[in-house]
């Protein structure tokens, strides 16, 4: 509060808003973060009661009979249920929130339990998916908060690795090196994009714009990373992907190009069906422009597969967050721009002792590795300033 406090005096001494305005937005911000410190509370008592309950049956837990435990388990299910219903009904939102979590780590326990029991030869994999398709539906009927949104966003991410690994770990090491990289590229671009649909915004905002956030969050990182395969001689690593997976080069070059490409032909037919459509189009293009940055990153070290060159990592690196803070100075993401500037001089830095490594033995090169990271970071904190006084002068005038 205290800093949309500072936000809106200023706003008032510059004019832009009247006194009553900024006692009314002070208000609605006052009232609208009522309740969050007995929320956050009541989830960490919920979790300890939780926690607490989980350690009581292991401490005892051979000596319990298994219709016992099945019984126990299905009887605090029924409960959970219960209290998000009743909650709901009486509009206890922290409450029925909190009653939504319970029933969802109860849900995955029971499961748990039930393959333990009777020895089912299900893997992790199996049951983690089982228990999304189950669960999902009642999260986004009842959640309505961040408090449902973010543990299921996460656990739907954790879980994706773990059914891979179950289902697709005997697949040729060319096919699954094609769903890796298909699941890190194009699972954030459906995340933005479901994120951004009218439907799920008007239907369920905050779960849209956890989805939307989480999958710039996903794509950007996708891209990050992308740039470190230029350390790596990827012909000779794509030749021994093809040889183990008896496919000929060619072909395994064209699966590890196609899913990038794949993407780009993806974004290319969202513009061209979408533009039109939508209400804020210099947004809409800036981000547009920004996934396909992205998706190039990735696809430049499979386009070229040669030698490993420490150049082509943090050029390509410092190119791409040089993008990301583009992109983040045209929607007035600021935490975006500090951020690229402040992995760029990193970088950079790394590339200083990438080049001059055998300097920095001795202490004449400790030296000058010191000083020219202490004016290193002069002139990016004079860059951000610059930026960020760019960036409200443009808004100033728009």
């Amino acid at each position: 509060m205290f800093g949309v406090h500072r936000k809106i005096k200023a706003w008032e001494q510059a004019g832009l808003i009247s006194a009553d305005q900024a006692a009314s937005i002070t208000d609605f911000e006052r009232n609208r973060q009522k309740g969050r410190f007995a929320g956050g509370l009541m989830g960490l008592s919920l979790f300890a009661i939780l926690v607490g309950v989980l350690m009581v049956i292991g401490a005892n837990w051979n000596d319990i009979p298994d219709a016992a435990k099945l019984l126990v388990h299905a009887i605090l299910n029924i409960g959970a249920v219960v209290a998000v219903w009743r909650f709901h009904a009486r509009g206890m939102d922290v409450w029925r929130e909190g009653a939504v979590l319970v029933l969802a780590g109860l849900t995955l326990t029971f499961m748990a339990l039930v393959g333990q029991i009777y020895h089912l030869n299900g893997g992790a994999g199996g049951l983690l998916a089982l228990w999304l398709i189950v669960i999902s539906p009642f999260m986004v009927i009842y959640g309505r908060t961040m408090l449902t949104a973010i543990p299921w966003v996460l656990a739907f991410l954790g879980a994706i690795p773990v059914i891979m690994d179950q289902y697709l770990g005997d697949l040729p090491d060319i096919w699954m090196l094609f769903y890796s990289v298909a699941v890190a590229l194009w699972l954030p671009l459906a995340m933005c994009a479901d994120g951004f649909t009218r439907l799920f915004r008007t239907f369920r905002p905050v779960w849209a714009f956890v989805v939307m956030r989480a999958g710039f969050i996903l794509l950007t990182f996708t891209g990050t990373m992308a740039t470190m395969l230029w350390y790596v001689d990827r012909a000779r690593e794509l030749g021994t992907i093809a040889r183990d997976s008896g496919m000929d080069y060619g072909a395994a070059y064209m699966v590890a190009v196609g899913v990038p490409l794949i993407a780009l032909v993806g974004l290319a037919v969202h513009y061209a069906l979408y533009n039109t459509r939508v209400d804020d189009k210099a947004f809409y293009r800036a981000t547009v422009g920004y996934c396909a940055l992205c998706v190039v990153s990735v696809l430049l070290p499979f386009l070229i597969p040669s030698p490993d060159s420490s150049f082509m990592a943090g050029l390509t690196f410092i190119a791409f967050w040089i993008g990301a803070g583009f992109y983040g100075h045209l929607t007035g993401a600021m935490r975006l721009v500090s951020l690229a500037v402040t992995l760029i001089g990193l970088r950079i830095y790394v590339i200083f002792l990438e080049a001059f490594a055998g300097l920095m033995t001795t202490g004449f090169g400790l030296i000058i590795a010191g000083v020219a990271m202490l004016g290193m970071i002069w002139g990016l904190r004079r860059a951000n300033r610059y930026v960020r006084s760019l960036s409200h002068h443009n808004g100033e005038q728009s």
